[in-house]
């Protein structure tokens, strides 16, 4: 399972992040082999028994997404998959495990028949991932901007950047509109601290890759989602600055999408499962921690305790700071004071019920404040963006509702210098973000592009979307 999900996924992984699976997987899977022989008492019957198990609990993630896509195309009664799953998963794997015991005969050419395509399968992806490894390696990303070189002026101190990112944060307007929700206080902290807030601003896509590949490359897409992934990873700000002397650094975010950023000097690690450990883990038995909310209250409370690590980095300059933290978006794990909550229903992609998303958000309020005073005092002329990669999910009779809330953001930017906030407007979309930190702090001749809510037709064809309106 490892193998394979690396081989699916080689553009987002890194190889290091699989070695605890293989290690742990190697050892849960001698003792599982272990404690069936010593019921069946069969070297041969007992393989292929501890096979079934294992295929069962790695692959219950895989039958439960499955299962989650056909509810939310209509084509599954039970809102409560994981009841209906369970119970179909035990009496599958008893009924088989029965008949293989007691009822099939097992000769040796079956046995040698399985060995063999296990070894096939894992030859097959093995050597998928080095040819596809040594291609992607040797394949350059092409700028998207061919005509745009940036001309660095050497006379100019360059500002550290600090580039943060809140998951499904909703625009104030949403949060007044259809929460009920008076985000008043913390936008006037925000202005109080010298931020500039586009109240009207929206992104360009509505998903977080694609979102912050747009984000990060200053363009527009105009390739395949393979492309978008490569160009995410491979991305022009990143690359330019480095050119110019940046430090780059990134935050373990617990997600592949944000992981493997290449032009990275340091990575913060965070003490949760890595973002391959994590997919792995979606797709096995552990897919049950949706209704225990463990490993995202770890991984976040990980992360906000890991911004204590960027405070102390005010004394290397220039740098870019890249911090991914995924929340408000769901699964809901904390209240408004940072207690621990959660419920069975507060799964990846359960926005609601609106007071949990409210409550989180606004423990999100409370780090985020305390995090940027601690950066305003340490490191006065740096520029800070606080942005959102697109907005949440809501529940209305409107398909236009629901695309308003998903597409409008949160956009906070900061600069050393006010006069400059008078190339920036309300609107102002995502993808112009660092077109205008470049035209201003590093002389670029970038110039702002159109705001198009390019992403809008794959955003309404998703079945997300379409179970988000009310007939």
């Amino acid at each position: 399972m490892a193998v394979f999900l690396y081989a699916q996924n080689y553009e987002l992984v890194e190889l290091h992040m699989i070695y605890r699976t293989l290690i742990y997987g190697f050892v849960v899977s001698c003792a599982m082999y272990a404690i069936t022989y010593l019921f069946v008492k069969e070297k041969t019957k007992t393989g292929i028994i501890t096979s079934i198990i294992i295929l069962t609990l790695f692959n219950y993630g895989v039958i439960y997404d499955f299962a989650e896509s056909m509810y939310y195309k209509e084509l599954w009664p039970f809102k409560s998959i994981h009841r209906y799953l369970l119970v179909l998963f035990f009496l599958v794997t008893i009924t088989l495990i029965i008949l293989i015991k007691n009822k099939i005969k097992i000769g040796q050419r079956i046995n040698y028949f399985l060995n063999l395509l296990v070894i096939f399968l894992l030859c097959f992806n093995t050597v998928k991932i080095i040819f596809l490894k040594t291609w992607f390696s040797n394949t350059s990303i092409s700028s998207i901007d061919n005509v745009n070189e940036i001309r660095y002026n050497t006379n100019k101190k360059l500002p550290n950047i600090y580039y943060m990112i809140l998951d499904g944060y909703a625009n104030q307007h949403i949060l007044s509109e259809y929460y009920n929700f008076n985000n008043d206080p913390f936008i006037n902290f925000l202005k109080r601290n010298q931020f500039y807030i586009a109240d009207s601003s929206f992104a360009n896509y509505y998903f977080t890759s694609t979102s912050l590949s747009a984000t990060l490359n200053m363009d527009y897409h105009n390739d395949t989602l393979e492309s978008k992934f490569d160009k995410l990873r491979n991305n022009k700000v990143f690359s330019e600055l480095k050119k110019y002397g940046y430090k780059t650094y990134r935050l373990q975010s617990g997600y592949a999408v944000t992981s493997g950023l290449a032009d990275i000097d340091s990575v913060i690690a965070i003490k949760a499962p890595n973002e391959f450990e994590r997919s792995i883990l979606k797709y096995t038995i552990c897919r049950l921690d949706d209704i225990f909310g463990f490993i995202p209250y770890i991984r976040l409370k990980s992360q906000i305790k890991k911004l204590d690590d960027i405070e102390l980095l005010a004394n290397v300059s220039p740098k870019f700071v890249f911090i991914h933290i995924v929340s408000p978006h769901p699964p809901f794990v904390f209240n408004e004071k940072g207690e621990r909550t959660f419920s069975k229903k507060d799964n990846d992609n359960s926005w609601e019920p609106k007071e949990k998303y409210i409550a989180q958000l606004s423990y999100i309020n409370t780090i985020a404040k305390s995090f940027i005073q601690n950066i305003n005092q340490k490191d006065p002329g740096a520029i800070f963006i606080l942005q959102s990669d697109h907005g949440p999910y809501i529940t209305s009779k409107k398909s236009e509702d629901v695309f308003k809330a998903r597409s409008m953001i949160l956009n906070a930017i900061k600069f050393p210098d006010a006069f400059h906030y008078k190339s920036l407007y309300r609107s102002i979309s995502s993808v112009n973000t660092f077109r205008s930190v470049f035209n201003l702090y590093i002389d670029s001749t970038y110039h702002l592009i159109p705001d198009l809510t390019q992403g809008r037709k794959d955003l309404e064809d998703s079945p997300v979307f379409k179970s988000k309106v009310i007939n």
